[in-house]
């Protein structure tokens, strides 16, 4: 779980930057508000928000809410108890099994992605934290207006 804190720098670790501003995650999932606070983010890019005092979880590649029914200290405490099931952190265990490490500033790379119907394999790799969100919001723009059972295409790049 990375919690943003107050700062300018680094701008991966920044909370005004994805809060406010033309990087804003309100600008670019429209199912979040201005008033929605990105405090957080697990290990895929998928956003943990405070609203209305409670926790709301931003499934990043969708651009979908889900609700926690928690409040912040109830989130962190879950997330604390079972941060494998809270925090969905298969990916993570998953990277770390292949040799893979994560590094300050760095999200994990899910391919193909989870909205895909897949079978088989997934490959996780460690990419930059802001190159990862400016995919995912990409990837829910093209989603939006694609009925259930469309079709896309997704290009792996080097």
């Amino acid at each position: 779980l990375h919690i943003r804190g107050l700062c300018k720098e680094p701008a991966w670790h920044a909370l005004q930057r994805v809060w406010e501003g033309e990087h804003a995650l309100h600008r670019t999932y429209p199912a979040l508000r201005t008033d929605d606070i990105p405090f957080a983010q697990d290990c895929v890019g998928d956003q943990f928000l405070l609203r209305e005092g409670k926790v709301i979880r931003l499934q990043a590649e969708a651009g979908t809410l889900e609700e926690t029914g928690q409040d912040l200290r109830q989130f962190l405490d879950a997330a604390q108890a079972d941060p494998v099931n809270v925090l969905r952190l298969q990916p993570l265990l998953s990277l770390f099994k292949a040799g893979g490490e994560l590094k300050p500033g760095e999200l994990i790379s899910v391919y193909p992605p989870y909205v895909v119907q897949h079978e088989g394999e997934y490959d996780f790799r460690a990419v930059p934290a802001l190159e990862r969100l400016a995919f995912l919001a990409d990837l829910a723009a093209k989603l939006r207006d694609l009925p259930d059972g469309g079709s896309f295409q997704v290009i792996a790049m080097p």
